[in-house]
């Protein structure tokens, strides 16, 4: 084996809800890596043209796909998008969600539903598609699941957002067991508590505060702090790496969720 990398050079990379937040961060930070990177964005929303430019003055190769991942006949714009553009297709991140909250007796179907479709739906079955291309094309890919503490420490107002995460982690261990085989690794980041638009929890001073007095390194997360893991495990350093999860959350959790 070669030394390890974090280069993505020549590589193509499907990033979904990547226009803003954790996926934007992501995805810039392939393109700088040498990866093509498909940018999925939802559409009705603000294409991600600034950020295309900027990733396209540092050298790097992008574009922009309008797709609502939770109508699974839509992922064949991004799998497309890829082939046609980029001719293969090597890494999948599965970053988009919503939050889905609410005080339990609140929460309609049709914020449960939604919730799952986004959270949990879309990524099984992008993964079953991208695995289809990556098997018969005999790429070795990597997909990576960005699920949430959530996942392992339940918050009473989010009983949706919760379990949809859960499932998630879920989805990544067994699928990282039955894409062994074909040498597609598959495994989560976890985020704490990081500043984007869908989080709130950065909001206003107070909230900043409290985030921070949770996290024994003193501060809340942003959304950068999560590209490390996500170029390792995108790279051939980690190809020894499956069904594992990485916690990036300054230490929340660690004594109870108090400063040590």
């Amino acid at each position: 084996m070669k030394n390890p990398t974090l280069s993505l050079q020549d590589k193509c990379a499907i990033v979904t809800g990547a226009s803003t937040g954790i996926g934007a961060a992501i995805a810039t930070a392939y393109a700088q890596a040498g990866a093509r990177v498909v940018i999925n964005f939802e559409p009705g929303t603000e294409a991600p043209d600034e950020m295309l430019a900027t990733i396209k003055a540092e050298g790097g190769e992008a574009i922009a796909v309008a797709a609502d991942i939770s109508d699974v006949s839509q992922h064949a714009l991004l799998l497309d998008a890829a082939l046609n553009t980029y001719e293969r297709l090597d890494i999948v991140v599965n970053n988009a969600a919503v939050l889905g909250g609410g005080q339990f007796f609140g929460i309609s179907e049709e914020t449960w539903d939604r919730t799952q479709s986004i959270n949990l739906k879309a990524p099984y079955f992008l993964i079953q598609a991208a695995a289809k291309i990556m098997t018969e094309r005999n790429i070795k890919g990597r997909v990576i699941n960005v699920t949430s503490t959530h996942a392992f420490r339940p918050n009473k107002l989010y009983t949706a957002y919760s379990i949809s995460k859960a499932g998630l982690e879920m989805l990544t261990q067994s699928l990282a067991l039955e894409l062994a085989e074909f040498g597609i690794t598959v495994n989560s980041i976890v985020p704490g508590s990081v500043n984007t638009a869908m989080s709130g929890f950065h909001h206003t001073p107070e909230r900043r505060k409290q985030a921070a007095d949770k996290v024994p390194l003193g501060r809340g997360g942003m959304p950068e702090d999560l590209v490390g893991a996500a170029l390792f495990l995108a790279s051939n350093g980690a190809e020894y790496i499956t069904g594992a999860n990485i916690k990036v959350n300054g230490g929340f959790g660690l004594g109870v969720g108090q400063k040590l």
